[in-house]
């Protein structure tokens, strides 16, 4: 295995942020200073982002094989050889029904029968010819800089989207799709689109994968959100990672008790302060934020990672 890390801090201050580490910043100061400047991590992955990493990849090589001609059954077949080769390990195990090998593969099976040979959703191609899949950016924001990575882009009926895949055991209805008409991703996607690369994207489409035991569903969604939105979220993120160094700079980092359900670490958080190091080194890995460890796939395999 190898580990591959992002040079996103000088010593303990973070100087390149993501939309992950915003958030974070966001629902509590102690999540963040755990999570992100300490960078504790679960004993295991959860099953639910490693499928849904899985489910990117494959339908990356999908939309790479599209745009390059290749024939359908032959995309697909890259598709679920490489998901397995880089994902079947750690999901073999799975015991969540509707996030297991099974439903990955039929999900890239259902996907290339609805949508390979039809050009309602076109890649279009980046200035060097490539496709504009997995397009990465790191850009200046305010002291900072703003690094995050584009699932893809694409055209229809003549105008651009930014697109992110999100899968999801939930309906695809209006209430889940309702999530994202606020958020730091969101927001970020679009703003680096329109105000920093000059792009004239319309809004950022949801690629929604519905998996379950039995069955996938797919469904799309639009969020539009207007240039003034997105500039007072700019301020707004510059303020949050301000009160980050301020509470840095003192060691005081604030709890915010509303966001306990979406944390991983109440379990520290309970334990007295002089306490709280014991509870992590026995429940917790020390893994920095931005190091991520994958397989090392042969050459043919990795050529798109």
């Amino acid at each position: 295995m190898q580990s591959i890390e992002f040079a996103k801090f000088e010593g303990d201050r973070q100087i390149v942020w993501d939309a992950t580490s915003l958030k974070r910043a966001g629902q509590c100061q102690m999540m963040y200073r755990l999570g992100t400047l300490e960078g504790w991590r679960g004993r295991g992955e959860p099953v639910r982002p490693l499928w849904g990493r899985a489910i990117h990849k494959g339908f990356e090589i999908l939309d790479y094989n599209k745009f390059i001609g290749t024939p359908k059954d032959q995309a697909l077949d890259e598709a679920i050889t490489h998901t397995l080769t880089e994902f079947g390990p750690a999901l073999k195990n799975s015991t969540e029904n509707a996030f297991t090998i099974r439903t990955l593969v039929r999900a890239l099976v259902f996907k290339a029968d609805e949508s390979y040979d039809k050009d309602h959703l076109r890649v279009p191609a980046m200035p060097d010819g490539s496709p504009a899949l997995e397009v990465r950016f790191e850009v200046p924001f305010g002291d900072w800089r703003l690094s995050g990575r584009i699932d893809r882009m694409a055209e229809h009926d003549d105008r651009l989207y930014v697109v992110d895949t999100k899968s999801t055991s939930s309906q695809l209805d209006g209430r889940y799709f309702r999530w994202y008409h606020l958020d730091d991703q969101v927001y970020a996607y679009l703003w680096v689109a329109r105000h920093v690369l000059g792009l004239p994207v319309i809004g950022l489409m949801i690629d929604g994968v519905q998996t379950l035991v039995e069955n996938t569903r797919f469904g799309f969604h639009l969020v539009q959100v207007p240039d003034e939105n997105l500039l007072v979220w700019k301020d707004s993120m510059l303020r949050r990672i301000f009160r980050i160094e301020m509470a840095r700079t003192t060691n005081a980092w604030d709890q915010n008790f509303t966001s306990c359900r979406l944390c991983s670490y109440p379990i520290v958080c309970e334990e007295r302060p002089s306490q709280q190091r014991e509870v992590l080194n026995k429940y917790f890995d020390l893994r920095p934020y931005g190091t991520r460890t994958e397989p090392v796939l042969p050459p043919t395999q990795a050529r798109r990672g």
